[in-house]
């Protein structure tokens, strides 16, 4: 008699258990695709601003791609404060809730993802007051390499790995319902915001290959380049092809991550060109006469080209280690080993920067080679622990 009576209550609550994860992964597919719309915004108002202070430079501090950049800033920020205060009132309303979600401070609930997008959109609105007060006290500055340029792209390269993150959460909980086609949207979107997220963080190794990115050591010069493009590149891919099993993971995000860079190269020059005529700006002189201020300066200047190459090479081992079975040592290794040979510096408009690098360090250009595998092998160890460890999160 008590165990049909428990069948029974079970039954009965069964439909509302199934609209409650319902109602979390819709939230949170929802609010996830918004906040990485936020990190996009913010990376094409980036190309835009790279493009602004090269041709034009810096005039005054909310300018147009500033604003831009802002506003990916806020609609990253405040989706994410929302996601955490909406599945807060509702983990309150049904307990049940609460092992889908993160606590926080015994107060609030939400999903892992939104608490990261928010910090690292809040660590970008921090950061840029203090990058316009440190151009009132040393200058105008045009390094990425500045103080709180890093620390504005490092926040919302963050920002945009929480939508991941979030957009895994409701993939997961979709596939528990049966929702079929809202979990392919959710993997879908966990790609673009791991091919957003490269394309933010790669801003930061335009510096790497010049003089900012060479160290004079006693007797040889080595540049700094293969082991950050080793760290980043090697690190996204491994931590999607373990986060989503599909194939050609690592190939999908790199092929996103050229999207939005094509995307900034079709949106800034037009974009330049409107704003010189309404605000009759003039272009300033700059150092190199050929460069053409209505060619995409990103986008033809792009140091995460040979990343394409790690992208497939890692896809192709992935197969094969799966296929062999593998250990998780011999996997960190053969990822670590082929992920470095699309770890060299190639630009569209210089694709033999590699060989010019060469030429310039000589047998520096090996050893920075050979430290580079400390950078992939940094980056593989990374990588897999973070894909295996949100692959199980808030199912």
């Amino acid at each position: 008699m008590a165990n049909a009576v428990y069948k029974t209550v079970l039954l009965d609550s069964l439909p509302a258990q199934v609209q409650s994860v319902r109602s979390v992964w819709i939230l949170r597919l929802a609010l996830g695709l918004i906040t990485l719309l936020g990190a996009a915004i913010f990376f094409l108002g980036v190309s835009w601003d790279i493009q602004w202070h090269h041709f034009i430079g810096r005039d005054r501090t909310l300018i147009p791609p500033h604003v831009m950049m802002l506003c990916g800033v806020t609609i990253s920020g405040v989706v994410a404060m929302a996601a955490v205060l909406i599945e807060t009132i509702w983990v309150r309303r049904s307990l049940s809730l609460a092992q889908r979600s993160t606590p926080f401070a015994d107060f609030f609930h939400g999903p892992l993802g939104a608490y990261v997008a928010g910090f690292g959109a809040l660590n970008a609105a921090i950061a840029f007051p203090l990058d316009a007060y440190w151009h009132a006290l040393y200058g105008i500055d045009v390094a990425i390499w500045a103080p709180f340029h890093i620390m504005i792209i490092a926040g919302m390269g963050l920002a945009s790995l929480g939508s991941a993150y979030m957009l895994l959460s409701a993939a997961r909980l979709a596939a528990r319902v049966e929702a079929h086609q809202a979990k392919r949207v959710g993997y879908t979107g966990v790609l673009a915001a791991f091919g957003t997220t490269l394309s933010i963080l790669v801003i930061l190794l335009a510096d790497a290959p010049g003089r900012l990115g060479t160290i004079a050591l006693p007797g040889i010069t080595i540049n700094v380049f293969p082991v950050l493009a080793g760290l980043l590149g090697t690190w996204t891919f491994v931590a999607i092809v373990y986060a989503v099993s599909w194939r050609w993971a690592a190939t999908a995000v790199c092929g996103f991550s050229f999207l939005i860079v094509a995307v900034g190269s079709a949106m800034v020059p037009p974009a330049m060109d409107f704003l010189m005529s309404f605000e009759h700006l003039s272009f300033r002189a700059v150092i190199d006469k050929n460069a053409d201020p209505h060619l995409p300066v990103v986008a033809l200047g792009w140091p995460g080209t040979s990343l394409i190459i790690a992208a497939v090479l890692i896809d192709v081992c992935m197969l094969v280690a799966r296929r062999k079975g593998w250990s998780r040592r011999t996997q960190i290794i053969m990822l670590s080993v082929v992920t470095l040979l699309g770890c060299v510096p190639i630009t569209p408009i210089e694709p033999l920067m590699c060989l010019e690098l060469w030429h310039t360090l000589g047998i520096g250009f090996l050893v920075s080679l050979l430290i580079g595998l400390l950078g992939t092998f940094a980056g593989a160890w990374l990588g897999r622990g973070m894909g295996e460890a949100i692959r199980g999160l808030e199912r």
